[in-house]
């Protein structure tokens, strides 16, 4: 039998099960595609109902080792810390909302990924309303005597004359 260059003979190595060559397959395509493992995604669906929705808002399950370690982000180092205090009772709740998590220890790091959506923008401030929807509210509001009450009638009339031009 004839070597390669550099005299060294390839080993072919022993065949393997065909279930664990698809193993294999299946837990690297889902690493590419970036969708989570089955525990993965059961471990951050029990997350919640484990501790609660101020707990999710402040953390979130990262990823699963083989051991079973969940290693979950939080948004801050004092979220770790209370976090890490209450692993124990977590662990336990957690198995508990979701058994097929199969968590077997947690482990929590401060990250990014962890900080709460940002609120929604507040919206523009309304326009002005115009010399005429104001002409319009003081004459709706002209009879009334008291000038600091005609005053904010007036106003008032004129946001609601300005709101229902815009709808």
């Amino acid at each position: 039998m004839s070597r390669p260059e550099g005299g060294r003979r390839r080993r072919r190595p022993d065949l393997a099960p065909a279930s664990d060559q698809l193993t294999r397959w299946q837990r690297k395509a889902t690493k590419r595609s970036g969708a989570p493992s089955p525990e993965l995604a059961a471990a951050r669906e029990g997350w919640a109902r484990a501790g609660g929705e101020a707990l999710a808002a402040q953390s979130i399950p990262l990823r699963r080792s083989r051991a079973g370690v969940l290693t979950v982000a939080c948004a801050s180092a004092s979220w770790a810390q209370e976090l890490q205090a209450r692993s124990e009772e977590l662990l336990r709740r957690l198995a508990d909302a979701a058994p097929e998590a199969a968590v077997k220890g947690l482990r929590f790091v401060v990250s990014d990924e962890a900080l709460p959506e940002p609120p929604p923008p507040p919206p523009p401030p309304p326009r002005p309303p115009s010399a005429a929807v104001r002409a319009a509210a003081r004459e709706a509001v002209g009879e009334v005597d008291d000038p600091r009450l005609r005053e904010l009638l007036e106003r008032a009339a004129a946001a609601a004359l300005n709101r229902a031009r815009r709808e």
